[in-house]
């Protein structure tokens, strides 16, 4: 669910698994758990070097991942496209990180919308918040245009922080000056 970041920080480097791993474990210290963390972190690092998603989860092979995250993915990539909640039960409920994944890869794939594919990851009685927030990472990917003008945006708490944030990972990422940049952020980032 937090691995967004190190995706967009990793893209422009060779491979984000050891970062996303290190990241992960600092909430989930199961191996399945990194594994899916590590898992999402290739698929968003892929699709922000502009391959489909479909191309994406392919590139999961290039991983050692575990059987049970990598049942997972295949299981969001052949249930039944047709997006109903009922569908989305049969992936799990999203309270363990590949049941999370599972269901975001689920509603990325099958959505023709931002706003679909959201309802899609949320509408069922697990862990929505956790399965709305990835899939969300995927779907801002995948329909960038939708998301920055939906209302959402402006309506969620703290916005213009977020985007400050936002603005500046891109920034440190694509200047080659990244640490001097956030040393002059100081003020903004105590700490650095």
């Amino acid at each position: 669910m937090r691995v967004a970041p190190v995706a967009l920080y990793a893209s422009v480097a060779e491979d984000g698994s050891d970062l996303a791993d290190a990241c992960s474990h600092l909430t989930h210290a199961h191996p399945t758990g990194r594994n899916a963390a590590r898992a999402q972190t290739q698929i968003l690092m892929q699709l922000l070097r502009g391959v489909s998603l479909e191309e994406a989860v392919r590139s999961l092979h290039a991983l050692s991942l575990d059987d049970t995250t990598l049942a997972a993915v295949q299981r969001a990539w052949a249930a039944i496209p047709d997006g109903r909640p009922e569908t989305v039960g049969t992936l799990g409920q999203g309270w363990v990180a590949e049941e999370a994944l599972s269901i975001a890869l689920y509603a990325a794939r099958v959505a023709t919308g931002f706003e679909e594919g959201l309802r899609i990851a949320v509408t069922h009685s697990g862990d929505s918040d956790s399965t709305g927030a990835i899939a969300g990472n995927l779907l801002g990917l995948l329909f960038p245009d939708e998301v920055m003008a939906h209302a959402w945006r402006t309506q969620i708490e703290c916005a213009d922080l977020i985007d400050r944030m936002a603005s500046d990972l891109y920034a440190i990422v694509h200047n080659d000056a990244g640490e001097c940049f956030l040393l002059a952020q100081s003020e903004f980032y105590p700490g650095v």
